[in-house]
């Protein structure tokens, strides 16, 4: 028989995947929470450094003409975004 978890169990399994992601990429984090806020259940918080090197990523060069740096980075934080996805 299948275990029913809570919802916080469910969320808190959810944010863990994403903090999972982001360790074993080696892509820093600031917290883990799985308290609620107006628009979103749980969150992991990315550092500055890190928030900040994708954002310099995702609005740098044009489509297609990323560097090889920027194109890694882009796509560890899309693995980290879609790993608590179930």
């Amino acid at each position: 028989m299948a275990r029913q978890y809570s919802q916080l169990e469910q969320i808190a399994y959810h944010e863990a995947g994403h903090a999972a992601a982001a360790s074993w990429l080696r892509r820093g984090f600031h917290s883990v929470s799985i308290e609620p806020g107006s628009d979103f259940l749980g969150a992991v918080q990315n550092t500055k450094a890190n928030f900040q090197a994708i954002e310099k990523a995702r609005t740098e060069g044009e489509y297609g003409q990323e560097t090889r740096k920027q194109r890694a980075l882009l796509e560890d934080a899309v693995i980290t975004s879609l790993a608590g996805e179930r």
